[in-house]
């Protein structure tokens, strides 16, 4: 196991796919449900990539799409919607099962910063502490490379420290502690009041707290209205996942960390 850090994670994985798969013909595969700056991060690398739709039951990129591409992609990135913890380990697996070629970089840069590995089969699980994360170092990434036998090694690439920032298992173990108090204090005060029939279950919960309505806008405007903030989803990267453009047309995150008090 080899923990390589950098300014952001994104850093990581551009490193890691630019030393590995540029120019490489075949695409990987991404949730329509993602951040803008990865697929930033894969066109800055010269990677060639596709999206898939997500699942209408866990959010997360629909399996059976990528089952029935293992033929054609070179890798997967699999992310963790909301900061869900749960781990496909048995699929990811059956996708080293099917093709030992294919590459799988777990994504959890929305999940709590781990202190171990959590796939026996992921090639890298992918950590971010950078702001509006679930530990906010105001900047820092990193990841954990299970088995990866690539031509060339991230750390080969990316002097540690990077720009100022390293992997600190004893400073992230401390902020963990806190901003978990935190987040249990919030979440309770949402769940007690809000709906029930609106919230995501638990497991969502942990990043932010996650509602599901169906005047997201309304909602959104009478909060800015009153001083008050929150944020929806990322709008779907393809028109052709209709999950993904679901989701961001009715997801809520109300934060749930220290840029919200109890007051607030």
């Amino acid at each position: 196991m080899i923990i390589t850090s950098a300014h952001r994670a994104s850093r990581v994985l551009f490193t890691f796919l630019k030393s590995n798969f540029e120019n490489n013909s075949k695409p990987w595969l991404l949730p329509a449900n993602i951040c803008d700056c990865v697929p930033e991060t894969f066109d800055a690398a010269g990677v060639k990539y596709e999206y898939a739709d997500i699942n209408p039951y866990t959010w997360c990129i629909e399996q059976s799409i990528v089952m029935s591409q293992l033929n054609c992609i070179a890798g997967l990135l699999y992310v963790h919607t909301y900061g869900i913890e749960d781990t496909p380990d048995e699929f990811f697996r059956q996708l080293k099962e099917y093709n030992p070629e294919i590459v799988i970089i777990d994504d959890r840069c929305l999940c709590q910063p781990s202190l171990s590995t959590h796939s026996h089969y992921s090639d890298m699980e992918l950590y971010s502490t950078g702001a509006k994360k679930f530990i906010n170092l105001n900047g820092g990434g990193y990841s954990i490379d299970n088995q990866r036998n690539m031509d060339k090694g991230i750390n080969d690439l990316i002097p540690s420290p990077q720009d100022g920032w390293q992997y600190d298992l004893n400073k992230l173990k401390a902020e963990k502690a806190k901003v978990t108090v935190q987040k249990n204090k919030l979440n309770k005060i949402y769940s007690t009041n809000l709906p029930a029939s609106i919230q995501l279950s638990d497991a969502y919960q942990q990043w932010r707290f996650n509602i599901m309505v169906d005047n997201k806008d309304e909602i959104l405007k009478a909060l800015f209205d009153n001083g008050l903030f929150a944020s929806g989803h990322y709008k779907s990267q393809s028109d052709s996942c209709p999950n993904a453009q679901y989701l961001y047309e009715h997801v809520i995150n109300l934060f749930n960390d220290f840029y919200y008090t109890e007051e607030q």
